[in-house]
């Protein structure tokens, strides 16, 4: 693994007074994004400097990007996009004690707000004000910098590399859809969409136990794929009959339960034939409107 040096202590190496910058590619409208200067964020007590050293490309900024917009989600400001981020300490905050300069960490891109109803009850991730990276009008990580609360940064070892790091987050969204649709060890599953999130979700279901796991989408590579990973079954959805193929491989019984990451509405009819009676079902778009992604 080829080790990186940081350029000395970030956060002096500018004269007393002078506003911190950093280079970012900022979304100024669909199909146009430039190269800025950017203010950096103040570095709190509990913040920690990260160098960014990778960013993957999530499906919600590839929308952003074409369209300027998610649903009610609208970009009516320039907005620095990338949520999926790992990168390098390069400074602490004075009350920072569980990460040190030279650190490398995933970044877990929600900022909740810890005082509302949901946070006590400790789910935050239903916090309804939560500051997500790239989620506009907050700026995420396409950035040479960015400053991150230190309990949201977790440590990766050396064998990883950050392009691989990037993908913690997607695959959280993989295991907390089998965790809330219940999946134990020998359960059937069948995972209907097989983006990113469907492809950890199959990471997710084998490290869980799953007995049985069936996938289906229409697209040939990603098949192969979901294959490689470990999934027993593939369905090409637009070649084959998918309530006759699991009719099959279930010996009529149906599956344990069904997790949609394809966002496609007819999956929520479908998925009445693909499961057992008692069957539940998960899908990646609702945790999605609840801050998973």
């Amino acid at each position: 693994m080829k080790r990186i040096t940081l350029r000395g202590d970030f956060m002096e190496t500018l004269p007393s007074g002078r506003p911190l910058t950093v280079k970012a590619a900022v979304l100024q409208k669909p199909m146009q994004v430039v190269m800025e200067e950017r203010a950096l964020a103040a570095l709190g007590d509990r913040d920690v400097l990260v160098k960014v050293m990778a960013v993957g490309v999530c499906g919600s900024d590839i929308h952003y990007y074409e369209h300027g917009r998610i649903g009610r989600k609208k970009v009516e400001h320039p907005l620095i996009q990338g949520h999926e981020c790992s990168g390098i300490v390069a400074k602490v905050g004075a009350g920072v004690t569980r990460l040190k300069v030279g650190d490398r960490v995933a970044v877990e891109p929600g900022i909740s707000c810890f005082q509302c109803e949901y946070c006590k009850a400790g789910k935050y991730n239903l916090c309804p004000s939560v500051k997500f990276l790239s989620s506009p009008p907050v700026d995420g990580a396409f950035a040479e910098y960015i400053v991150h609360p230190e309990h949201l940064l977790f440590p990766i070892p050396d064998h990883l590399s950050f392009e691989e790091a990037t993908l913690v987050e997607p695959l959280s969204v993989g295991i907390h859809a089998c965790r809330r649709a219940g999946l134990e060890a020998g359960s059937t599953v069948l995972i209907a969409g097989m983006g990113p999130v469907g492809l950890t979700a199959i990471i997710a279901a084998r490290a869980l136990g799953a007995g049985k796991i069936i996938v289906t989408d229409v697209e040939p590579f990603r098949l192969r794929l979901a294959g490689e990973l470990g999934a027993s079954v593939c369905i090409h959805a637009l070649e084959q009959n998918a309530a006759e193929a699991v009719a099959q491989t279930t010996d009529h019984k149906g599956v344990d339960m069904v997790i949609d990451t394809s966002g496609q509405a007819g999956v929520i009819d479908s998925s009445i034939e693909w499961m057992k009676r008692g069957g539940s079902w998960c899908s990646s778009d609702s945790l999605m409107r609840r801050g998973f992604l």
